[in-house]
C-alpha cells in the first residue's frame, strides 16, 4: 500500500510538471512576430512563351520555339510581413527574371514595321511584386490558418534586335541597319490567398501559401497560379532559415493601346523550383 501511495504520488508529480511545461511552450515566431524580413536566392526553372501580334507589330513570335532559351536561372527574393493587427497582416514579396536569347531564323521575322534576317537577339525582362492583405480565421498553439485578398502585379518587358530592313506600305523592304524594336505590359492581377502554418515546436514549421485568380476585363484575360510550401528552422529568437518550393503559372491575353501600352498579344510563363531563404523577425 505505501509503495502503490508512493508510486501515485510520483504520477501525480509527471503529470503536473507536464502540465506545466505545455502550458510554457513558446509559440513559434512565425506565429506571432509583428516584423519578418525574407531574403532569398530562387532556382526556377522556367518555360516563357509570347504571341506578338495585332496592327502595332506584325506575325507571332513563339519563343519557345524561335530561340534557344535556357531553362534554367538563378534570382533573388525578396519579402516582407507585417502584422498590423491581432489578426490581421500585410504581405509582400517581389522577385524578377532577365533573359537574354539568341537565335538564326530561317525566315524572316516582322515586328514594328521591320522585317529582321537571320541572326537575331531576343530579351524579356519579367518582374512579379505580389501583396496581400489578410485575416487568421483559425489560431492556435502550433497552427495558423487565414485567408485574404492581394495584387500580383506583373512587368513584362519584350525587345529584339538585329539586322533588320523598313517595311514599306507595299511590303518591299528597304534596306536598313542594325535594329532594335521593344513592347512592354504593365498588369495588375488580383487574386484570393490562402495561407496555413503548423509548427510542432518553437524552432520548425511548415508552411503553404496559395494564390489564385482569373481575370477577364478590360485590356486583360487569363490566370494565374502561385504556390509556395516549406520548411523553415528558427535559429535563435530572431533570426531563421528555410527551403520552399515555388510555383508560378500566369496565362494572359493584353489588348493595350493609346496611352496605356503598345503590347497586343499573351503571354504563357512558368516558373518553378527551389527557394533557399533566411529571415530575421522580431
Amino acid at each position: 500500500m505505501k509503495n502503490s501511495s508512493k508510486y501515485l504520488v510520483i504520477l501525480f508529480v509527471l503529470i503536473g510538471q507536464f502540465s506545466f511545461s505545455q502550458e510554457d511552450v513558446k509559440k513559434h515566431p512565425v506565429l506571432t512576430d509583428k516584423f519578418v524580413f525574407v531574403g532569398g536566392i530562387f532556382f526556377p526553372q522556367k518555360t516563357l512563351q509570347f504571341s506578338l501580334n495585332g496592327k502595332l507589330i506584325g506575325d507571332n513570335i513563339d519563343v519557345g520555339k524561335s530561340f534557344d532559351i535556357n531553362n534554367y536561372q538563378i534570382t533573388m527574393d525578396l519579402g516582407f510581413q507585417w502584422r498590423f493587427a491581432k489578426k490581421w497582416k500585410l504581405v509582400a514579396d517581389y522577385y524578377s527574371i532577365n533573359n537574354v536569347y539568341n537565335a538564326s531564323l530561317d525566315e524572316p521575322l516582322e515586328w514594328g514595321g521591320y522585317k529582321f534576317d537571320a541572326a537575331l537577339e531576343f530579351g524579356a525582362k519579367i518582374g512579379v511584386l505580389r501583396s496581400v492583405v489578410g485575416r487568421t480565421l483559425s489560431r492556435g498553439q502550433k497552427h495558423e490558418f487565414g485567408v485574404g485578398l492581394g495584387i500580383h502585379g506583373m512587368l513584362i518587358e519584350l525587345y529584339l534586335e538585329g539586322e533588320a530592313s523598313l517595311i514599306d506600305d507595299d511590303d518591299d523592304g528597304i534596306t536598313s541597319d542594325f535594329q532594335t524594336v521593344s513592347t512592354n505590359a504593365t498588369a495588375p492581377l488580383p487574386n484570393i490567398a490562402l495561407w496555413y502554418y503548423w509548427t510542432p515546436n518553437s524552432r520548425w514549421a511548415l508552411t503553404a501559401d496559395l494564390d489564385w485568380m482569373y481575370i477577364a476585363f478590360g485590356n486583360y484575360r487569363g490566370g494565374l497560379w502561385d504556390a509556395t510550401g516549406g520548411v523553415q528552422f528558427q535559429v535563435v529568437k530572431f533570426f531563421g532559415v528555410g527551403v520552399n518550393y515555388r510555383y508560378f503559372e500566369i496565362d494572359l491575353e493584353v489588348d493595350q493601346g493609346g496611352d496605356i501600352g503598345d503590347w497586343r498579344g499573351g503571354a504563357k510563363v512558368t516558373f518553378s523550383g527551389p527557394l533557399v531563404m533566411v529571415n530575421f523577425n522580431f
